[in-house]
């Protein structure tokens, strides 16, 4: 049967199939080399971005994740250093408004383990240094 040449077919980029299941497998099947038309405009690939203040690298969450450990260790320094003659509670209440305080964690999806197993780390140093928990 011939394809019916009246209704518009979708376009194929740099010679891919054009049914895609996802964007992210569309992303992954283009050619970064390649320019992608749009509007009469050429735009180029690029290998990161920003996006809503997160940085992306090829759909990858670890740059972002870095960068919360690195807002954590100075955000508990910082907490340590003003709060070190407060009580417990106060410490406490303080290091959940004042370094607990991540949105984007519910958006961390591609990630490796290295990554990850470096944040939990840096969560338990901070929690070790806000509260005085020393080794015996």
């Amino acid at each position: 049967m011939e394809p019916d040449k009246s209704k518009p077919q979708p376009p194929s980029v740099a010679g891919q199939a054009t049914h895609v299941s996802n964007f992210g497998d569309m992303l992954q099947n283009l050619d970064s080399s390649a320019d992608f038309p749009f509007d009469n405009c050429k735009l180029k690939f690029v290998s990161q971005f920003r996006y809503l203040g997160h940085k992306n690298d090829n759909l990858k969450d670890d740059d972002d994740i870095k960068g919360e450990i690195k807002k954590l260790l100075v955000n508990t320094h910082t907490l340590v250093n003003r709060f070190q003659r407060c009580s417990h509670n106060v410490k406490l209440v303080l290091f959940k408004s004042y370094c607990m305080c991540m949105y984007d964690l519910a958006l961390w999806k591609y990630y490796s383990v290295t990554v990850y197993n470096k944040f939990k780390s840096a969560y338990n140093k901070c929690i070790k240094k806000t509260f005085c928990i020393c080794k015996a």
